[in-house]
């Protein structure tokens, strides 16, 4: 087929913290994105791309800092409602989100065809300050 591409990049899970209540997974398609569900009884944040605080799991809700540079860079942020002074907006009541994270992209990461592509990484910030990480590999899988 013309144009068509002769392989695709699949973004694979190889780490997730032993984090009571947490779970993660990787949602397959043209632009991999992650799902994080987290049932635990302290918040959990996810850090930016540029370490700051970007989404806080608590258990029950997911919410957002609206100033995140990585929030605002999001191809599918959601529009969020005012809120003055607010510098958390709830985003789900479920404990729930996905979202197409840039480090899960490996063309925005500078990779091309004909290079390695290498490993991404999603620092996470436990209630006591400690941080652990999910992360994974980049492959190509050839398409037939």
């Amino acid at each position: 087929i013309g144009g068509a591409p002769s392989a695709i990049v699949e973004a694979r899970m190889t780490a997730k913290p032993d984090i009571p209540g947490l779970n993660a997974m990787i949602v397959d398609g043209p632009r991999p994105a992650i799902f994080l569900s987290y049932r635990g009884e302290q918040p959990l944040t996810v850090l930016g791309s540029q370490g700051e605080a970007f989404l806080k799991f608590t258990g029950h809700s997911v919410l957002v800092n609206p100033d995140s540079p990585s929030w605002q860079a999001l191809p599918n942020a959601p529009v969020l409602p005012e809120q003055e002074d607010a510098a958390w907006s709830t985003l789900s009541h479920s404990g729930s989100f996905s979202w197409l994270d840039p480090r899960l992209d490996p063309e925005a990461r500078g990779h091309h065809d004909a290079e390695p592509l290498g490993g991404w990484s999603i620092e996470l910030e436990i209630a006591n300050g400690e941080r652990e990480r999910v992360a994974g590999l980049f492959s190509r899988r050839t398409i037939q």
